[in-house]
């Protein structure tokens, strides 16, 4: 992979049109990045009007699908690799597999769900959990993941929370709920996966 990219925080379309431009570069690549304040993306297939409480107008459409994400107090990471697979199972465990790394050397043992996944679906990416979200060994989720796959190239995107939100997720996300946050180490996560 070419050198991990660390990027400032930045608005919601600034952080999806570097994603996407990565996802269109189609080649290795990857960045960890946070926003400038409380901002919701949603997946590509959700519709603002049914995802979004009425008012909220910091938002976003992800490339990736999945359910809205409030950002903010988390860290996003999206991982671009080239088309080596088409199968959605293999890419996840490919393209996880360094970050459950560093997550786990970073004070957050955890895995991918898998069976073990809630099958209640909700607007908001934290208040259900998917086979490939990842979750710690007491089965909280830890880590909301989404991918796109083109014919070249997948595109990962994750959000891993490391402190409290900066609103109530139900300000935001309709049915949004708050979720344990989890300490761990994110400068060292971060210099793990820099590497």
């Amino acid at each position: 992979m070419e050198p991990f990219r660390l990027d400032g925080p930045a608005s919601g379309p600034h952080n999806m049109e570097a994603d996407l431009a990565m996802l269109e570069s189609g080649g290795n690549a990857g960045r960890m990045y946070k926003w400038d304040g409380p901002w919701v993306s949603l997946g590509r297939f959700q519709q603002p009007s049914e995802a979004l409480v009425a008012g909220w107008d910091r938002w976003v459409s992800r490339p990736t699908g999945g359910s809205a994400v409030l950002h903010g107090h988390d860290v996003t990471v999206s991982l671009v690799s080239p088309a080596a697979s088409r199968k959605p199972a293999e890419i996840y465990r490919k393209m996880l597999q360094p970050v459950l790394e560093a997550l786990a050397q970073s004070g957050l043992p955890c895995r991918l769900a898998g069976d073990e996944a809630a099958l209640v679906r909700s607007q908001d990416c934290f208040a259900s959990t998917d086979r490939f979200d990842v979750i710690d060994y007491s089965g909280v989720k830890v880590c909301g993941c989404a991918l796109r796959m083109t014919r070249s190239a997948a595109l990962l995107q994750m959000s891993i929370p490391y402190r409290e939100p900066l609103v109530d997720p139900a300000s935001a996300i309709a049915g949004g709920l708050r979720h344990p946050v989890r300490g761990w180490d994110v400068d060292r996560f971060r210099g793990l996966l820099c590497a």
